[in-house]
């Protein structure tokens, strides 16, 4: 059962319904709370767009029986100042635009992620497991 429910949330191999595997960053400072529906209060990343750090399809690793990790390492490009990263987004699509949409979970970083010149990235890992 655990590791139906892990196919069903996260897996590429489920085709049925969208799986739980777009990353967000947020630009801004937010609290996590349970009403939110988008990432990290926003309802979008227009400013995280213009330096490549959209939102974007993970990569799904069985991790054992229920527990699974998404990943993706967010690159900066472009000009224009430093971009800091406070947290992350996990969701089942992305909208047109960027925005991130069907909120799944959402964390702020224990240490923000300054990024200020091209080819500085990001990796964001998410952990999940099913109990």
């Amino acid at each position: 059962g655990k590791d139906l429910i892990k196919t069903l949330l996260s897996s590429s191999s489920n085709t049925g319904v969208n799986t739980v595997k777009y990353l967000q960053l947020t630009n801004t400072t937010f609290t996590p709370a349970a009403a939110d529906t988008y990432c990290c209060g926003s309802e979008h990343v227009a400013v995280l767009v213009n330096y490549n750090l959209e939102p974007a399809a993970g990569t799904y690793t069985s991790t054992g029986t229920g527990t699974w990790t998404i990943t993706h390492t967010f690159t900066y490009s472009g000009t224009g100042g430093t971009q800091t990263v406070y947290g992350s987004g996990l969701t089942t699509s992305v909208t047109t635009g960027g925005a991130a949409a069907n909120l799944f979970a959402e964390a702020t970083f224990s240490t923000t992620a300054p990024l200020s010149q091209s080819g500085d990235n990001v990796a964001v890992t998410w952990s999940a497991s099913v109990t």
